[in-house]
């Protein structure tokens, strides 16, 4: 049940990075300041899922960069989206161009195997 949350929660935290991405490079309905205060908010959040619940965020993690290497191979990331709401792939693709999805999955990761980690005995 966790991993299939955690596979959930990684397409919505990819979704809204690249969304964010793409609206701060691209324009749309947003302004540089609005998607770079929405990135900041995503990554924290991202912290807390990983701390949180270490399965969904591993399983997150893994997900959204998995995503990104899939997006990088096939090249579906060739270039900007023509609309923010009818060129889903394309904003998919240019959001793995633009490394914010890419650094949320390694923050997603990294604090989940933290949080995993045995504490340190004396």
């Amino acid at each position: 049940m966790q991993a299939f949350l955690g596979l959930a929660a990684g397409a919505l935290i990819y979704y809204v990075a690249a969304v964010a991405w793409a609206v701060l490079t691209v324009g749309g309905l947003g302004t540089g300041l609005l998607s770079t205060i929405a990135i900041s908010i995503l990554s924290g959040l991202s912290v807390f899922v990983g701390w949180r619940w270490s399965i969904v965020g591993l399983t997150a993690g893994i997900f959204i960069l998995m995503f990104v290497l899939f997006a990088g191979l096939t090249g579906i990331s060739s270039g900007p989206p023509a609309s923010l709401w009818e060129d889903v792939p394309g904003v998919l693709g240019y959001g793995a161009a633009s490394g914010y999805p890419s650094i949320v999955g390694v923050v997603l990761v990294c604090s989940s195997i933290v949080r995993r980690l045995p504490a340190p005995r004396n």
